[in-house]
């Protein structure tokens, strides 16, 4: 993989490449197991000061404190000077519940981050259209398909389409599968996944999450 990114590195079809990449690998999760780092190739690994990870790396703290504690007991046993604290180190008959349980949280809360920045990008697009309605926006084609290319505006990070209908004298263009890019029956350029391009916003339609852009 690293030999592949390496040689993509630069070219037209980076951008896409990577996406697909990222969607063919598996989603992170938690693990009972001793399973390391695909990512990192380690063999042996657990998180520990990750900053979006605060209850998974509480339990690993815990456990580790655990251990450490147990090679300073005393010998002799001695009087309590403080209240004992109740451990709530997760046992190992629990672990694999308690892994399931936090990996599905974490999506849940990346889900909603998701959605709720959505939200406050869509208000932020119609605001500039508002104030300035001929504004347009640097994007990058990510994937075409019969109905139309798929774009993402590069500061903003927000993907939309451009419908078939959309594109300038689209009459003349056709969805060529076998190149996977949108032909044009005269000299115009195709388009193609990887390419950069300027777009207007059309369409925002909140409640179904679709943005429909059009090349300028």
């Amino acid at each position: 993989l690293q030999k592949l990114l390496s040689a993509i590195r630069g070219t037209i079809g980076e951008n896409g490449i990577k996406l697909a990449l990222l969607k063919s690998l598996k989603r992170a999760a938690y693990s009972a197991e001793p399973l390391g780092h695909y990512g990192l190739a380690k063999a042996n690994y657990t998180h520990f000061t990750s900053p979006i990870r605060r209850y998974a790396d509480l339990a690993v703290h815990r456990v580790l404190r655990k251990i450490l504690s147990r090679r300073h007991e005393p010998t002799e046993p001695t009087e309590p000077t403080e209240p004992e604290v109740p451990d709530r180190t997760p046992k190992a008959s629990e672990i694999r519940d308690f892994v399931r349980h936090i990996s599905e949280t974490e999506r849940i809360a990346a889900e909603a981050e998701q959605e709720t920045r959505r939200i406050k990008i869509y208000e932020y697009l119609e605001n500039l259209v508002a104030e300035d309605a001929d504004i347009s926006f640097a994007a990058t084609i990510q994937k075409l398909r019969p109905i139309g290319a798929f774009v993402e505006i590069d500061d903003l990070l927000i993907r939309g389409l451009i419908r078939k209908n959309d594109l300038p004298r689209y009459d003349e263009y056709f969805f060529d599968r076998l190149r996977n890019e949108f032909r044009s029956r005269t000299n115009a350029p195709p388009l193609r996944a990887g390419e950069s391009i300027r777009v207007r916003l059309l369409h925002i339609d909140r409640e179904r999450g679709f943005v429909d852009f059009a090349p300028v």
